[in-house]
């Protein structure tokens, strides 16, 4: 690692060095666990239960706010990305964004397929392992 910081910081490379990951088949980047002799993406723990919380909290309330809307989707659409089958789930939540249209502060009542979708999520974040 300090030969990666010194050359970085001759190339004028800022490199913050208490972020410095050592080499290794498995590391965290971007709340993944990227796990290469498995060739695997993992979630990391921390983030599956922040998922699982804004999911809990979002299927107690009856209506939502487009900022609300926008949130899940962007943890879920997060979370896709480990999960692409999750992408189908993803569907009522894009259809409530566009809803919205100009009515930023609008309250709008969940689609009829939000809960099921959401319900999905619930299962696949619940798994101990998410890859």
């Amino acid at each position: 690692m300090a030969d990666i910081n010194n050359v970085s910081g001759k190339l004028g490379i800022p490199w913050q060095s208490e972020k410095d990951i050592p080499f290794s088949h498995s590391f965290p980047l971007a709340s993944f666990i990227w796990d290469l002799s498995r060739c695997a993406v993992l979630i990391l723990g921390v983030k599956k239960q922040k998922y699982l919380d804004a999911i809990t909290q979002w299927l107690h309330m009856h209506t939502h706010i487009p900022k609300e809307v926008q949130k899940l989707y962007g943890k879920l659409q997060h979370a896709s990305l480990v999960v692409p089958e999750g992408h189908a789930y993803l569907t009522s939540l894009e259809l409530m964004l566009g809803m919205f249209s100009n009515h930023v502060f609008m309250p709008c009542t969940p689609l009829r397929h939000t809960m099921a979708n959401l319900q999905w999520w619930q299962v696949i974040l619940s798994q101990e392992h998410v890859e």
